[in-house]
């Protein structure tokens, strides 16, 4: 907030007196990734993201700011610097590549390709290529590398095949929009990609 919420002068909805901007927030995102405080700027990103997309579904608007207490938005609802929340998922993608890299063993015979829709809400499909039978198994990873869902393992025969995530974790309960990894695993190797959930 711009104003401590303990201030007597403080509104969640007043003119600089507590509300939150993006831009501003940005900086403070940016700053803490360059101190190497990782987690606080995930967890100031998640905030930041779940507020704005909450705000474009129920009323499709950027607004010029929003409230730290609450699910309320205010003043302009055109503020197009509201949209570095596409930037700040950016810098979280550049920062989960590593991970990906390390994660990525490519056998030519098997191919993982783009989940669909990307980015998604409600589920997404997660298409591969078998050029002969497998026994497949499809893992979902947040940005950190924590296992979140584990689809079912089977076999699959030669062909293409489409897997559905729901965006659910192991207890079955819906995921936070972000930074997600699907990885595939067969008795030759695996592959990973990634994509985006947005809620």
């Amino acid at each position: 907030p711009t104003l401590s919420a303990g201030d007597s002068y403080y509104n969640p909805m007043g003119y600089w007196n507590g509300p939150v901007w993006v831009q501003w927030q940005y900086l403070i995102f940016r700053g803490l990734l360059n101190y190497g405080y990782t987690d606080l700027a995930r967890d100031l990103a998640s905030r930041i993201i779940d507020q704005v997309i909450y705000q474009l579904k129920e009323n499709h608007w950027f607004w010029e700011l929003y409230s730290p207490d609450d699910r309320q938005a205010g003043w302009h609802k055109t503020y197009i610097w509201t949209g570095l929340v596409a930037r700040m998922l950016i810098d979280l993608d550049s920062l989960a590549t590593p991970m990906l890299r390390e994660e990525v063993y490519i056998a030519k015979s098997v191919d993982l390709m783009q989940n669909y829709p990307n980015p998604f809400n409600s589920f997404t499909r997660i298409p591969f290529y078998l050029p002969k039978r497998h026994q497949v198994s499809v893992r979902i990873y947040d940005v950190n590398g924590k296992l979140i869902e584990t689809l079912p393992e089977k076999i699959f025969g030669p062909g293409h095949h489409n897997l559905v995530w729901k965006g659910t974790n192991s207890r079955g309960d819906q995921v936070a929009s972000g930074i997600y990894f699907y990885e595939i695993q067969w008795s030759g190797g695996k592959q990973v990609r990634k994509m985006i959930m947005l809620r």
